[in-house]
């Protein structure tokens, strides 16, 4: 793989986000690039390592962000950034076109990287779904104050699940230590990361719940994180 290892970073997508402290050219994505551009990557504070999605125009207004926007939603108080006279303004179009250039972005990914630290995630509960369907090796990570029994569905997807007091933290763990998730999984090398051979899905959990003897009222779902 002569080429930098694809990361899709999952979760809620808001004004200076948490996505600028992984990518610190987030904020510099064009609205051209964000609905048009699906083979662009960014680097990551590791070296190797490109964020291939998902993308939303930028701004200090706020005028893309807010609940059902994906960054890329209506105009606050009127207002347009002059960055994106040429769209449409059909909030329809908008949506759509969200839809289908961030599922190509994920397609396109190695890995995923999701980081859920606010409420309603729900465009973030699809995009597991569809990593997991398509194979995609899952790292999620909960903000401490997130009720992880409240996902547990959506976590049953992802191959390791963890709580974090930051996303730093969880990027340190995803990817920035001899002990980290692509460390486990993915062999680094000089022109990139390869993943390993005869790789299979399995459960972190320590220790495995035994679904044999289990407590349904009162069971941790994830004991030990």
């Amino acid at each position: 793989m002569n080429r930098p290892f694809r990361v899709y970073l999952a979760g809620k997508i808001t004004k200076n986000g948490w996505r600028c402290k992984i990518a610190p050219r987030y904020r510099s994505v064009s609205d051209t690039e964000a609905f048009y551009d699906s083979e662009l990557e960014l680097e990551t504070i590791t070296p190797e390592v490109v964020m291939s999605g998902p993308f939303a125009i930028s701004c200090d207004h706020g005028c893309f962000r807010g609940d059902g926007s994906h960054g890329i939603g209506g105009f606050a108080n009127g207002y347009k950034c002059d960055g994106a006279v040429d769209l449409p303004d059909d909030v329809r179009w908008r949506r759509v076109r969200a839809f289908e250039i961030n599922e190509r972005r994920l397609e396109r990914a190695d890995a995923v990287f999701a980081y859920l630290d606010g409420p309603n995630p729900t465009g973030t509960v699809f995009e597991l779904g569809h990593a997991w369907k398509a194979g995609k090796p899952i790292f999620l990570a909960f903000a401490p104050d997130i009720p992880r029994n409240d996902f547990w569905y959506p976590a049953e997807a992802a191959d390791e699940v963890v709580t974090v007091n930051d996303v730093e933290g969880a990027w340190g763990r995803f990817a920035d230590s001899d002990d980290s998730f692509l460390a486990r999984r993915f062999a680094g090398t000089a022109g990139g990361f390869l993943p390993r051979r005869g790789w299979t899905r399995i459960s972190l959990r320590e220790p495995p719940l035994n679904l044999d003897n289990i407590d349904a009222a009162n069971v941790d779902l994830y004991p030990g994180h």
